[in-house]
Order: C-alpha cells, then structure tokens, then sequence
C-alpha cells in the first residue's frame, strides 16, 4: 500500500464514525489530502471504494461541515478516467445533492468519450428523478459537451424538469455559432407553444414590476420565468421568420427590461422600427444597461447607441448592481446607486484602465463607496472590456469627500502593486538552476545568468514531446515556453516543472490582458 492510500484509508476510518467530532477530523484530513494530490496518482480499487461509500448512508449533523459524500467526491473528480466515470454514473442517485453537483461539474469538463458517456447516463437517471443540475458556467465554455448534451436530449425540450436548462444551452451554442438553425422543425414549433406558456406565466407579474420586488420579494420564482423568455427571444432571432414579429412587439410592451432588451435589439438587427424611447430606457436602465451595449456590439449595430457619451459609466452602474446581489458571501440589494467620478491609471502592464467611484445606498438607507472597472482604455476612452477588479468600501461614503475617496484609491493601489511586483507566485528547482514567476515576469536562473521576459510577451504556454533514452524510443514531456512572435524561451522536461501549477500561476496573472497568453492543457475552472 501507497503513501497516499494509506492516509485516504485513515481519514475514510473516521469518516465512517458515527461520532460528529472523530467525522470532522476524517473529512478535514481528506481535504488537505486533496488538495495536496493534485495532479497526482491513485489506487483505481481505492477510487471505487470511495465512491461506494460516498453513496451512503451517513450519520449527519446537518451542518455545512458535514457532506461526506461531497468530501469524497471532491478527491475521486480528480481521477476521472473511463473506469470511474463509470462506477460514479452507476452511484449518481445515490450521492447528496451537492456531491451529485460535484460529478457533474467535473464530468461536463472532461470531452474524452467516457466522460461524455457517462455524463448523458447520468442525465438519463437523474431527469427522471427531477434531480438534474446542469453546470452552465462550465457547459457555456464546452461545446463539445454542450453540443452532446442537446444532440441526446432535445426530444426533452418538452420536460419540465430540464427544458429551461436545455434551451439555455442550444441558445448559448447558437450564439457560439456551434450550430446553424439545429432541428428548426423540431424547435421553432416548440417554441411557439412554450412561448405562450411563459408569457403566461409572466403577465401576472408585469403590470407590478419593480427591480426590488424581483430581486427581495419575487427571487427565483420570477427569475426561472425570465430566462425562459430571455432564451427563446434568443431563439427567435437564431431562427428568424416573420412569425415572430408578434412576440417582439409584445415583449417590447413589457416592464421586463431584460427581456425587452433582447426584444428591442433583435428588431434593431433586423430592421424592424423601435421608438427611440424604447432604446434609451433599455440602454440607462440599471438591469438592462450592459446586456443592450453588448448586444450591439456583437450583432455590429452599434450605430443606434442612443447614449454615446454615458455609455461606460451606465454599463459601470449596472455591473456594480450585479455584482452586490451575485458576487458576495452576503447579497446586498442597492436601491440607489449614483456613479460620481473616475480615475484613469496603469496596470502593472502599462495598461491604460479606468476606475469608476460610485457610491450605493443599501436597503437601511445607509450610504458606502465602491470602485468599479477596470475598464481598458488601449482602444478609446468608451471600451466595455474589463477585467473584474471592482471594491466595496466598508466606510461610511460621508467620512470623505469625492477627493479623499480619489486619494485613499491611489495610495492603496500603489502599495498593492508594489506588494505584487516583488511576490514570488511559482518557483521550481531545475538540474540548470531556477525558473519562478515574480510579479508580472517570468524568469529563469542558470549558471548563463538570469533571462527574464514579462508575462504579457509570452505567446504560448504548451507541452511538447521530446525523444529520449536508449535509441531516442522514450517520449519526455517538456515545457516549453514561446514569445510573441515565436521565439522560444525556455524549455524544461515536466519532472522539473509541475505543468499545472505553472501554468495556473501564468494564467492567474494574465487573465486581465486583452491579449493573454495562449496556454494549452489545462483545465480552469
């Protein structure tokens, strides 16, 4: 017996226990085991014990801390080879419902054929059960899985235990221009009837809409109704006809502002005549703001942006909504929410960005700062691309004045960058000497002397396959390293370096970049 097994096999002794305090200690010591095998091996016979076990039954506490079956699922994803995927698929109904969403997440990320075999087995069990939970965030960047899930499982469109989640996906492989108009004589009829439907469902709420009702009072129950619409106005506009000039025309009388955005942008694109009123109030609304200048710029119509001059600030006000209600621990509504000023500075890449001050009054009444961007100025002083680096100040927004605010930014962002310049974020020993990444460079040590090239100027982050051993039959993985334009930098054999934990770091400190590195092989998520 391993290592490695032999400490899975201790914490799974006292998971088992029936006493809450000897199971904590199991699940904390498997935990760290986890994240310290990253990218390292196991037993296949200890992999399919575990997931047995993590079929239950469990004596449990109820609380957080307290999901064994999560726990061991969250070691065993790491694994997901044919033969696990298969032992997972057979146990899905048995898992808790977080270690059910824990398979499926880590199975949508895997386009090997066992994975995706065993993803669409575990959707036939799991629909039936009313138990499906399609990971989006991970199926929008996977069209390989997305593109299977809907070739399988579109006769479903008509279950209402997976129809709003399966339209979502064939809308967003539309939009990835994956499919070109897929079964229109299956969908277009199944949106007809599914669209009078939710448009029933809908117009009970819509003569008392308010933003605040749907985010405090109506939440879920309003908001499954409006994705559903969201996801077929998408549709109409995929399969486009002029059947559907009624539905636009009573979307765009509709207080939903998302659902009127997308109403109002697909008559823009296709021509059809929209009060300019109807434009505006979809362009400055703080709910639909950045979802109307998006869609113009990705259908190309940019030309009917009624508010040319506010256009990034009205898009900073909405994002900085968004982000209160969806991006913290703790949701917070903001009634009022005023942009004030902003600041134009550089990333540790002598890139032009811009912060925006605003200042938000939450639903007590009291007033807090925030900074939101950052927002790219290398292609004008109105771009919509950012990178997510907004803040929520805790302090009362009255303890300074807009200058103050502007100061207390600059000072702490210059401590923070100089903090970052100098902080070691990967460093591995090689025969040569040393390869880390410091702040915004990569840079390698050898008895040559030290070359360094910053972040932003590598090309490719890769795996090449070098010959080796006696008569060159061995394979050696190296990791190679190219700078724009193609120039190799470094190349070192995978023994020295630890590939996934390189390249995370590379990716963690590029993904700001309008243009980062491209890095292949690896999995983020």
């Amino acid at each position: 017996m391993g290592k490695l097994e032999s400490k899975v096999k201790d914490a799974l002794s006292e998971i088992k226990s029936a006493d809450p305090d000897v199971r904590h200690d199991g699940l904390m010591k498997l935990k760290d085991i986890t994240v310290e095998n990253k990218g390292g091996e196991c037993d296949i016979s200890l992999l399919k014990d575990m997931i047995k076990l993590a079929a239950g039954p469990f004596e449990r506490t109820g609380e957080e801390w307290d999901d064994p079956s999560l726990v061991l699922l969250e070691f065993v994803v790491d694994y997901m080879e044919e033969r696990v995927a298969r032992d997972l698929t057979h146990h899905i109904a048995d898992f808790s419902e977080m270690g059910k969403q824990c398979v499926l997440y880590h199975t949508s990320m895997h386009e090997h054929d066992g994975a995706v075999r065993a993803l669409i087995e575990m959707y036939e069990i799991l629909i039936p059960l009313n138990q499906a939970w399609f990971p989006h965030a991970v199926l929008e960047q996977n069209g390989v899985v997305s593109k299977a899930l809907i070739n399988y499982f579109h006769t479903r469109l008509d279950d209402k235990a997976c129809r709003r989640d399966l339209y979502r996906i064939l809308a967003n492989l539309h939009e990835e221009k994956v499919f070109y108009q897929f079964k229109p004589e299956v969908i277009k009829p199944l949106i007809h009837r599914h669209w009078e439907e939710a448009k029933s469902a809908y117009l009970q709420y819509d003569r008392d809409y308010k933003t605040k009702h749907v985010h405090c009072s109506w939440k879920d129950s309003y908001l499954h109704i409006r994705e559903e619409l969201e996801n077929f106005l998408k549709l109409m506009d995929v399969y486009w006809g002029e059947e559907w000039l009624l539905y636009l025309e009573e979307a765009k009388g509709w207080n939903d502002p998302i659902a009127k955005t997308i109403a109002v942008t697909v008559s823009l694109k296709r021509g059809i005549p929209v009060a300019q009123e109807e434009v505006h109030w979809c362009a400055t609304h703080i709910e639909s703001a950045e979802l109307f200048h998006w869609r113009l710029i990705i259908d190309r119509i940019e030309h009917h942006n009624p508010v040319k001059n506010t256009r990034q600030s009205d898009v900073a006000r909405t994002h900085l909504f968004y982000y209160l209600l969806f991006d913290r621990e703790e949701s917070l509504y903001a009634e009022e929410i005023t942009i004030l000023d902003h600041i134009d500075t550089f990333t540790a890449y002598e890139e032009p960005v811009r912060y925006y001050l605003a200042s938000y009054r939450d639903l007590s009444g009291h007033v807090y700062p925030a900074w939101v961007g950052a927002f790219s100025l290398e292609e004008g002083e109105d771009s919509l691309f950012k990178w997510d680096d907004s803040t929520i100040l805790e302090e009362p927004f009255g303890s300074r004045n807009v200058e103050g605010w502007k100061t207390a930014f600059m000072e702490e962002r210059k401590e923070r960058m100089e903090k970052e310049a100098s902080e070691i974020h990967y460093e591995a020993k090689t025969k040569e000497g040393t390869v880390w990444i410091k702040g915004n460079s990569l840079v390698v040590h050898s008895q040559e002397g030290d070359r360094s090239i910053f972040l932003k100027d590598i090309q490719t982050l890769t795996i090449e396959w070098k010959k080796g051993g006696l008569f060159g039959l061995k394979k050696i993985p190296m990791v190679a390293v190219y700078e724009k334009g193609g120039n190799l930098f470094m190349t070192y054999p995978e023994l020295d370096i630890d590939y996934e934990k390189f390249a995370g770091a590379v990716h963690e400190q590029t993904e700001s970049l309008e243009e980062p590195p491209f890095i292949e092989f690896l999995e983020v998520g």
